[in-house]
């Protein structure tokens, strides 16, 4: 800890002179150190004695441990009790409670989500995790310039004028020359200055969005990005003397307005069901359940967890699981697309629940009417009474696939051997390499569908019978003709749509339909089974056989993310339709949407609890989806709880059951619920 020469200290105090050693200083009984200059320049001393001498490591721990506990309880941290902080959460806390805005008066901050921002450094060790945080939220260019002039006004001067640009000052400028182009740039309403350390700075920065750090590190970086993103509430106080616009103690507060990034004590969080959480998965991971997942988890706009366990692939090779790795969600595309797209449309008035789907889907006049004459809200409850017959079999490397082709082309399934009927079903309906005018469907990897056929398919749903007696049957059918009937309103194909008006604004910039066509390597994509033709493992290409005879993109499964974002799309429902200052629906909506409907136990679209794949803690209100990889996610809108699981346990085979019959996602889900002190349905 450092003293300012004119502190009056309460504790033991080194008095460091000009010549003295640091690491004297840190080896001494004192807490504190003293002197005549700059704060800055103690710590860039201690720094440099600290990599120096790495034997002093545990002294300094100690020593900030000690330090922490007597701020935490003092009256002013309203805390009641000493606080016992671990030493690996110190530097967290620290660059968490010392992010201090000098300025807003361009209501700059915060930033929004999905917004490309140029990222300028000016000075110092260059610290990347800044922008490393700030990729989860949208895209960004980083541009590194040392302290001179010429450098300076060259990386300034390529800034994009309709983008917002971040500085990231981590040099003290003596140049006036220097300190002058800086002064420019930050006076303009598109430009925030983050000050890292160097409080002189302040002397000549009046820009109109300007922010104070402490520390220039990785995690004093990461927590500055998350607080100008809207992660992290900002209310610190200036700690050094009078300079410019800063003044001593003083601060303005901007409230965080993203899902919440916090340690997790201060989420009232019982820190004990980590450990139990932790013990489910590795218990599932040994078993065999799958190799790998996600688990994210918010309460009141709180992140408790969000956390990745295990490897991508039973495979040594592959490397652990990161958060930023996408899953094939599967049938949570169901409600994280084309319900969501639905109740967009809704909102919009372009779409009336009660309307039947011929108001919206047309083909040709030869649709018969029974199935045009289904209600959009049938569909959503899966009361449709539409044969659940989706047609991939006819399409798949089997015989009985292979016999029913042959017989719709005028072959002799008879006397024909099965493998040259395999041979002759393929070349009937695949090709290995993409063709504009014959084969232009990508089905997987070396195999693309025939553009006759696509046709074929979308015919093929629009003339399923459809039963006279309409009770519930699940049936991924519903949710494919629902997603062509939004095509058609909104006049734009789903991805498109969903891209630009819900995921990029939102920050969620790891939710792909096709994500192998956005450029995402597939060693970022979790694997999930051989596909049945070529018999190369799917990464990246989706899972789903009916979705993928449809490109990817389908109304019941292609979507591909991560837990967090998922996240995301769940806080903004639970917020009432806001996010980021932002209204994407509003709020009746999606309360019609996620209220359960009668003789269905279902809502519009999502899946309810009760139900074998969330907490029994659960409210009755809680609403979500599974997937057939191995993924749900929910939310309990009466006790303000996300909980997002991700995993791909059909890899290598879709015949593993284990997550299921060790009932890994309800365990999970009721860790969650344990560890907020929550044991019954509040209704």
């Amino acid at each position: 800890a450092i003293l300012n020469s004119d502190d009056t200290p309460s504790v033991s105090t080194f008095s460091l002179t000009a010549n003295a050693s640091v690491k004297t200083a840190i080896e001494s009984d004192n807490l504190f150190i003293s002197g005549s200059t700059s704060p800055e320049m103690y710590l860039i001393r201690a720094q440099t004695a600290a990599r120096e001498h790495p034997e002093i490591d545990s002294t300094v721990r100690q020593k900030v441990r000690k330090i922490l506990k007597m701020k935490y309880s003092l009256p002013s941290q309203h805390h009641s009790t000493v606080c016992d902080i671990p030493a690996t959460e110190a530097s967290a806390i620290c660059a968490l409670k010392a992010i201090t805005c000098i300025n807003n008066s361009s209501k700059m901050l915060p930033l929004q989500s999905g917004s490309n921002i140029d990222i300028i450094q000016i000075g110092g060790i260059k610290i990347s995790a800044f922008g490393t945080q700030a990729g989860i939220y949208g895209d960004y260019t980083y541009k590194y310039a040392d302290t001179s002039t010429a450098s300076v006004t060259a990386a300034l001067n390529k800034r994009n004028k309709n983008r917002r640009s971040v500085i990231l000052l981590n040099a003290l400028i003596t140049n006036p020359a220097t300190a002058a182009a800086i002064k420019k740039a930050a006076a303009d309403d598109k430009t925030c200055i983050i000050n890292f350390d160097n409080s002189k700075n302040l002397a000549f920065i009046n820009g109109k969005c300007v922010v104070q750090q402490v520390g220039n590190n990785a995690t004093a970086a990461q927590m500055a990005a998350r607080a100008v993103f809207g992660e992290i509430d900002i209310k610190g106080s200036f700690p050094y003397k009078d300079v410019g616009m800063a003044k001593r103690g003083e601060g303005i507060t901007i409230a965080a307005n993203k899902l919440k990034y916090c340690i997790l004590r201060e989420t009232n969080f019982n820190v004990a069901y980590k450990d139990t959480l932790d013990s489910i998965i590795s218990s599932a991971i040994r078993d065999g359940a799958f190799p790998g997942c996600q688990v994210f988890a918010a309460k009141d706009g709180k992140i408790i967890i969000n956390k990745a366990y295990g490897n991508l692939s039973y495979d040594d090779k592959l490397r652990h699981v990161n958060t930023a790795d996408l899953y094939d969600i599967a049938s949570l595309t169901k409600v994280s697309a084309t319900t969501l797209l639905t109740m967009y449309l809704y909102d919009q008035n372009k779409m009336d629940t009660e309307k039947s789907l011929g108001e919206y889907l047309h083909y040709d006049d030869t649709l018969p009417k029974p199935i045009m004459n289904v209600k959009i809200k049938s569909i959503l409850e899966h009361r449709s009474g539409i044969y659940a017959y989706t047609p991939t079999l006819r399409f798949g490397n089997n015989a009985i696939g292979w016999k029913r082709l042959g017989s719709s082309i005028g072959l002799d399934t008879d006397t024909i051997p099965l493998p040259k009927l395999a041979a002759a079903a393929y070349n009937e309906l695949y090709r290995p390499i993409y063709d504009k005018d014959s084969a232009s469907i990508r089905v997987a990897d070396s195999l693309w569908l025939r553009n006759q056929y696509a046709d074929s398919l979308r015919k093929f749903y629009m003339h399923l019978s459809v039963k006279k007696r309409q009770k519930y049957q699940y049936s991924d059918v519903n949710m494919i003709l629902m997603q062509w009937a939004n095509e058609e309103v909104a006049k734009c194909r789903a991805d498109s749509i969903l891209h630009r008006t819900f995921y990029q604004p939102l920050g969620m910039t790891r939710t792909f339909y096709t994500p192998l066509q956005y450029g995402i390597p597939a060693d970022q994509i979790a694997p999930t089974e051989a596909q049945q033709w070529t018999g190369k493992m799917l990464q990246g290409d989706v899972h789903d056989p009916a979705a993928e005879l449809l490109g990817g993109i389908s109304g019941n499964a292609g979507l591909f993310s991560t837990a967090y974002n998922i996240g995301i799309l769940f806080q903004m429902m639970l917020n009432g339709g806001t996010y980021g200052g932002h209204r994407y629906l509003n709020k009746k909506t999606i309360d019609k949407f996620t209220t359960k409907q009668p003789n269905t136990g279902r809502g519009l679209g999502f899946d309810m609890a009760p139900n074998n794949f969330v907490a029994t803690s659960a409210s009755k209100r809680t609403y979500g989806h599974t997937g057939f990889t191995g993924t749900c996610a929910w939310a309990d809108p009466d006790n303000k709880i996300i909980v997002v699981f991700l995993c791909n346990r059909v890899h290598p085979d879709a015949n593993n059951k284990k997550l299921s019959t060790l009932r890994v996602r309800q365990k999970i889900s009721q860790a969650i619920y344990d560890g907020c002190g929550i044991k019954e349905p509040c209704n």
